[in-house]
């Protein structure tokens, strides 16, 4: 792939690299598996890969400011058009988050687990 956005980190690190084209780019914005994990530089260097590791963390709360205003600006006519969609795995209402908690413990999910304030949806 052309661009790889990783929330995950730690063990899928060298299945990331893997995936990645040559001159791809990797982007990690989150270590949900740990901050730590095996890293092929073979991959990486014979690939040519752009890593770029990003946290709000370190960040001021103007950083922040504008790193939402030019996401919103670049990417919101294409999300308003509906050209960019989230896959969405199924939606529970409120009063269900147990059960949402358990399906996404359980792995069962593709796409995103949504909790919400009206009636639950299923899986879409």
């Amino acid at each position: 792939m052309d661009l790889l956005i990783d929330l995950v980190a730690g063990p899928v690190m060298i299945g990331n690299l893997e995936a990645t084209k040559i001159g791809g780019r990797m982007v990690n914005v989150g270590r949900l598996g740990g901050s730590r994990g095996e890293f092929d530089s073979d991959i990486h260097s014979l690939r040519r890969i752009t890593f770029v590791g990003v946290t709000f963390r370190t960040r001021t709360t103007q950083e922040v400011a504008q790193v939402v205003e030019r996401a919103t600006l670049a990417l919101g006519p294409a999300l308003n058009q509906g050209l960019l969609r989230q896959p969405v795995d199924m939606v529970f209402p409120r009063d269900q988050v147990a059960e949402a908690f358990e399906r996404m413990a359980r792995n069962q999910h593709f796409g995103k687990i949504v909790l919400s304030l009206g009636e639950a949806r299923g899986t879409p």
